[in-house]
C-alpha cells in the first residue's frame, strides 16, 4: 500500500441514502485515483431463539437456538449486504469511482455497526471514513445512537458526514423568528 491514503465509504443500507454520499464523493472529487478506496458494509442478523411445547408450562423454561436457522439467517445477510455492495460499486462507476475494495462484515447481537467500522477503521489505517446520516432527531440519536455521530467522536481518522438533502426529509431549514 505505501504511501497512499486509505479513504473508506462506509455505506448502510439504505441504497438512496448510499447512492447519495457516492454521488456526493463524486462531485466533490473527495476519492482520488491514488487513494485506496474501500467501500463497507455492515449486514447484521440475529440469532433466533424459541422455547419447545414441552417447555411453555414450566417456570424454568429455557430457550433453544436452532443452529440451521442460524446459519441460514447469517447466510442471508450475507448475500444481502454482497449484493448491496456489488450494487453501489455499480452506481459508483458510472460516477467515475472504482473502488479497490468491497469489504462486508457482519455484526451480531452483542456487536453494534458503529463498533465493527471503527475496529476496522483502526485495524487497517483508515486515512478517512466518509459516512451518510439519516438525520435522525435528537431523540432518536440519544436512544438507537447515529453511526456517524459514533464515528465523529471515536474514530481513529478523519470523519466526512454526508447529510440528506433537504427535501428527503420533508422539512425546510428552520427559522429563528423574533418574537416582538
Amino acid at each position: 500500500m505505501g504511501d497512499r491514503e486509505h479513504i473508506v465509504v462506509a455505506l448502510d443500507g439504505d441504497a438512496k441514502m448510499s447512492e447519495h454520499v457516492i454521488a456526493w464523493c463524486a462531485k466533490m472529487k473527495i476519492l482520488k485515483e491514488n487513494h485506496k478506496i474501500t467501500f463497507l458494509h455492515v449486514a447484521e442478523y440475529h440469532t433466533v431463539s424459541y422455547v419447545t411445547a414441552a417447555d411453555l408450562g414450566a417456570f424454568a423454561s429455557s430457550s433453544v437456538t436452532s443452529p440451521r436457522i442460524n446459519a441460514a439467517m447469517k447466510k442471508l445477510a450475507v448475500d444481502k449486504g454482497s449484493e448491496f455492495l456489488q450494487d453501489c460499486s455499480r452506481k459508483a462507476s458510472s460516477h467515475g469511482i472504482k473502488p479497490d475494495e468491497l469489504k462486508l462484515l457482519i455484526a451480531n447481537q452483542g456487536t453494534s455497526v458503529k463498533s465493527c467500522i471503527k475496529n476496522y477503521l483502526e485495524k487497517h489505517n483508515a486515512s478517512a471514513v466518509v459516512c451518510g446520516s439519516r438525520g435522525l432527531s435528537a431523540i432518536s440519536r440519544a436512544f438507537i445512537g447515529s453511526v456517524s455521530d459514533y464515528l465523529a467522536h471515536y474514530a481513529s481518522c478523519a470523519t466526512i458526514i454526508i447529510k440528506p438533502p433537504r427535501e428527503w426529509l420533508g422539512k425546510s431549514v428552520p427559522v429563528v423568528e423574533r418574537r416582538r
